[in-house]
């Protein structure tokens, strides 16, 4: 799902993120970035952000100010089993689902991004 989406939704121009997020160590390299974001702005703003905890939910913020922002969505992609995969028995096994955890105020997005999820927020936007 993650490549369909960046695919099919992922269109306009590249946006320059500014992130500011927890770390943790792997492999001997330090201060990996738990949360990964890009963003692009076309017909609308589109989030796209990965929570590599393995321990915690990240809530953060988008400063949406520069922006009309008129209606959004956002969806997650997570399961409980790390080693759960889509089978021909079972071909909704993991999938997007909407993700209600997240609220704009003043120009601010606020959302909860799941431990070890992929997540899209599709912004629509006004004539600004």
């Amino acid at each position: 799902y993650p490549f369909s989406q960046c695919s099919n939704l992922g269109r306009g121009t590249a946006l320059k993120c500014i992130v500011d997020s927890p770390t943790y160590t792997c492999d001997g390299r330090e201060k990996v970035d738990e949360l990964l974001v890009a963003a692009t702005h076309g017909e609308g703003v589109t989030l796209f952000a990965v929570n590599r905890s393995q321990t915690d939910d990240i809530e953060t913020t988008f400063d949406l100010r520069d922006f009309e922002v008129t209606s959004a969505t956002a969806t997650v992609v997570r399961h409980d089993d790390m080693g759960a995969v889509n089978t021909a028995e079972d071909q909704w096994n993991v999938r997007p689902e909407s993700n209600p955890e997240f609220s704009i105020s003043e120009g601010l997005l606020t959302i909860r991004l799941p431990k070890l999820s992929w997540n899209v927020v599709q912004l629509t936007l006004g004539n600004a």
